[in-house]
């Protein structure tokens, strides 16, 4: 995916569902998200000059787990992040939890954390950093060959990172969608377009344009 934006930053997601014939689902992920155009100055007599460029980066692996529940549906999924900026390295390890039950709108309304447990971005230097922290409520409403995903993302610890995400897909067949997401915070906004294509069970390929 590529993100229009002043330092031009690029990510990309893998991921596999393994699910077992018990019903139990286990998945793991990657994704890294970056860029190289992070611009360094300098200074001398004359006065400040663009020196150089260098990265940031960072880099999330997950690994989640599903049992086979009859009434509700409750996700657990560790997560270790890593961020690379310049010549610094930070990392922390978080635990969130995705719940809904089949007796609230049948799966559609739910409620999901981001970085509720875990340890602070820890870096090289020793210096330590709060991740935002979220617990997010959504909806999701099929609608013909549409599905419309409605979720607002409340932040526990800094103030205006709270996000209201929009998002609209569209299924072609069985095998390819295309989806419209707006996300807003008080910060910023952003707006992408994208398409998944489903190469398999367990196997899909998604592509997508972010414009901030």
């Amino acid at each position: 995916a590529h993100q229009n934006g002043e330092w031009e930053y690029n990510w990309f997601l893998l991921g596999i569902v393994v699910p077992f014939a018990n019903g139990n689902v286990i998945s793991a992920g990657y994704s890294n998200y970056g860029s190289s155009r992070i611009p360094v100055t300098g200074a001398d007599q004359v006065g400040a000059y663009l020196s150089h460029y260098e990265s940031d980066t960072f880099e999330t692996a997950y690994i989640s787990y599903l049992p086979a529940l009859s009434e509700i549906r409750f996700q657990t999924v560790i997560n270790y992040k890593y961020r690379r900026l310049i010549s610094q390295k930070a990392s922390a390890l978080n635990l969130d939890f995705h719940l809904s039950s089949k007796h609230l709108f049948n799966h559609q309304i739910g409620i999901r954390t981001t970085n509720l447990i875990g340890s602070k971005y820890k870096w090289s230097n020793g210096t330590k950093e709060d991740l935002a922290q979220y617990v997010g409520a959504y909806f999701i409403q099929p609608i013909s060959l549409f599905s419309v995903l409605i979720e607002y993302d409340y932040c526990l610890n800094y103030d205006d990172l709270s996000m209201a995400l929009g998002q609209i897909e569209m299924n072609l067949d069985d095998s390819l969608s295309v989806f419209s997401s707006v996300r807003y915070t008080k910060s910023f906004s952003s707006l992408s377009f994208g398409s998944i294509l489903r190469l398999s069970d367990v196997f899909n390929l998604t592509y997508a344009n972010k414009n901030e």
